[in-house]
């Protein structure tokens, strides 16, 4: 398990730094155009349905118009949900321009039983680190530290088909008061593997007052993601 949540905090700042590029710059500007500068190659115009190359997979996955990103604006605070198949948490980890199929099945294994999510709450109203929004103390500041680090588990849920699954694990990419976003890869057990559902994340949002928060991402925009095309 140590190793495994090594990994998947690896695949998390990858996602936020786009493979640690030297320049990677602010965790908020993750594009699908720094993807393919990592790689050495031009985005395609489109997707034409047929099995991506890992930096087309990356892409497709990254646009905002496929249905996998969904969010909400309250007062000051946008919240993002984007749902992260599997094979992308491959592709981010393996860095790899073409995937040789005994490392994707090597790499998969580590992520397959699980379905993963990336939650970002960002303060739109000024640059300021959102956990420090609307506080200013240290202590308050210190408790919701705390409450990101090793309590907000408790209050994530996915619905998924008739089940209402509790979350596995929260990795929260630690900021230092850099930057106003507050990005958490969360993770859920897979209960039922017989065909895909709706996921709906359920969020109990006790720092900000929000309350009770739904992210749903479509049965058709997972169906829609293209296969990866492994060699």
């Amino acid at each position: 398990m140590e190793f495994f949540k090594r990994s998947l905090g690896t695949v998390l700042i990858a996602s936020l730094c786009v493979f640690c590029l030297p320049s990677c710059g602010s965790v908020e500007q993750e594009t699908s155009e720094n993807a393919f500068s990592f790689f050495g190659l031009k985005p395609p115009f489109s997707s034409s349905g047929s099995s991506l190359q890992p930096y087309e997979y990356v892409s497709y996955i990254d646009q905002e118009d496929n249905g996998l990103h969904v969010n909400k604006q309250f007062e000051e605070l946008h919240f993002e949900v984007t749902y992260k198949p599997t094979d992308y948490l491959v592709v981010k980890e393996l860095k790899q321009k073409e995937i040789l199929p005994a490392d994707y099945a090597t790499v998969r294994q580590d992520y397959k039983d699980m379905h993963y999510f990336l939650l970002s709450i960002k303060n739109t109203s000024s640059e300021t680190d959102v956990l420090k929004y609307k506080i200013s103390t240290q202590a308050a500041y210190s408790e919701r530290l705390k409450y990101f680090a090793f309590g907000m588990e408790r209050d994530l849920r996915l619905v998924e088909g008739t089940d209402t699954i509790p979350c596995s694990m929260v990795l929260y990419e630690r900021n230092y008061g850099i930057s106003r976003q507050a990005n958490f890869m969360i993770a859920f057990p897979v209960t039922d593997t017989s065909a895909v559902h709706d996921k709906t994340i359920l969020f109990e949002d006790k720092i900000f007052g929000m309350g009770m928060l739904k992210f749903n991402v479509s049965k058709e925009s997972i169906d829609a993601i293209p296969p990866l095309d492994v060699l």
